[in-house]
């Protein structure tokens, strides 16, 4: 239990910034993948759309 209370302060604050950024990243990437997929049926529609008035 005393370990529990004598962190190594470094290590922690290192392995906390690490965490968040990896929380970050994956939020990045999901928003990226969103947006791409979003941009991609746009152009299909827009493909369809036009193909369908010609």
């Amino acid at each position: 239990m005393y370990y529990l209370y004598k962190r190594d302060n470094k290590g922690f604050i290192l392995s906390i910034i690490s965490i968040i950024l990896t929380i970050i990243s994956i939020i990045l990437a999901i928003i990226f993948l969103v947006e791409r997929k979003k941009k991609q049926e746009e152009k299909e529609l827009d493909d369809y759309l036009e193909n369908s008035i010609q």
